[in-house]
């Protein structure tokens, strides 16, 4: 089993590959907002709120960002990312030992092993709560939607985690990247049990929804308890300025219709792609998935004729058994047609091959 999904959108590297810039490709491998965003104007890159250190108290910058998910500002601690955040959490943890279920980010496993965690892995969630006794953890690593699959968390399967941990004494770091792109998902539930509940840390990506890779903006909706442990291995000004006041700034009431857009997208894609052979693992609930290339498919040679066409999709192998794997993001409709398109030819290539 692949235990650990890597970074996509190595998009530098690529074109400096195949010989064209970074705007010429169409990266499907990581994923961002791609649909419409309106951003505040004139923040980014500002050089007057760049010349002065930055403002170490977040708290004032929050406050949009917190109503969008019901809790208190109090309640969140930003950072240059998630996953530098992740490595935060594992560092304030002083944790005898991680479980990480798999397949899984690749980062949880590096943070631990930053600060010398021991990591244990597991096939399921079912297997921390059978795990009744014994246990050399005292940190569990979920996602919800799960990457690479995009699978979602019931809230009753978290209630009982929840219920093992609160029993066991563990915590819980649930990684909800992709939480705002999730159809069918509550995506303020955990933040605000997060308030309450010392058991759970919930980690969210900003850099993800405002669809900005550089703009490194993540956060974690902990309770006070949480928050001054973790407060205290955080760097000063870990946000710049301009940063900050973009947050502060922006519009999350345009993101009500970001699920349901999004669905939209990846049904007609899975769709499409389905009907080519490729079937869709799990049940994908975010602004990616995963299918199953066909047995009749060389994937090296799908992905050379996808790269000669200046596209990016993240190849795996073994995810769910034996075969190989592709996953893709969703992104506006005009891009995942020529990627469908692509997929089309290629498979037509195939067939005329054996003619």
């Amino acid at each position: 089993m692949n235990r650990k999904m890597a970074h996509g959108g190595n998009i530098w590297s690529a074109a400096r590959r195949f010989g064209v810039t970074a705007g010429e490709l169409l990266d499907f491998s990581s994923n961002l907002n791609d649909f419409s965003v309106s951003y505040p104007d004139g923040i980014l890159g500002n050089l007057e709120l760049l010349r002065a250190y930055p403002d170490p108290v977040h708290r004032i910058y929050t406050e949009n960002l917190a109503a969008y998910l019901g809790v208190s500002s109090g309640n969140i601690i930003l950072g240059p990312g998630l996953t530098h955040i992740i490595y935060k959490f594992c560092q304030a943890s002083r944790s005898r030992g991680a479980l990480i279920i798999d397949p899984s980010f690749s980062e949880y496993e590096a943070a631990c092993s930053a600060s010398s965690i021991p990591v244990y892995h597991a096939g399921s969630i079912q297997d921390i709560l059978e795990a009744h006794s014994g246990r050399n953890y005292d940190m569990v690593f979920l996602a919800s939607p799960s990457n690479p699959m995009g699978n979602t968390i019931t809230w009753a399967d978290m209630q009982e985690i929840l219920s093992e941990a609160e029993k066991s004494n563990f915590t819980i770091f649930l990684d909800e990247a992709f939480a705002d792109f999730a159809s069918d998902y509550d995506r303020t539930r955990a933040c605000r049990e997060a308030t309450e509940n010392p058991n759970l840390v919930v980690g969210r990506s900003l850099t993800k929804l405002f669809g900005l890779a550089s703009l490194r903006l993540g956060f974690m909706v902990c309770s006070r308890e949480n928050i001054d442990r973790i407060s205290g291995v955080m760097e000063p000004w870990s946000v710049g300025q301009d940063a900050l006041e973009f947050l502060s700034a922006m519009n999350y009431e345009q993101f009500s219709d970001l699920p349901d857009i999004t669905a939209r997208e990846r049904l007609w894609m899975t769709s499409a792609l389905s009907s080519l052979g490729f079937s869709t693992v799990g049940d994908p609930r975010a602004n990616y998935f995963v299918v199953k290339i066909p047995d009749v498919v060389d994937g090296q040679m799908l992905e050379a004729f996808l790269n000669a066409r200046n596209i990016l999709v993240k190849m795996m192998d073994d995810i769910q058994g034996a075969g190989k794997f592709c996953r893709i993001a969703v992104k506006r409709h005009e891009y995942n047609e020529v990627l469908v398109e692509s997929f089309t030819s290629f498979m037509k290539s195939l067939g005329d091959q054996d003619e």
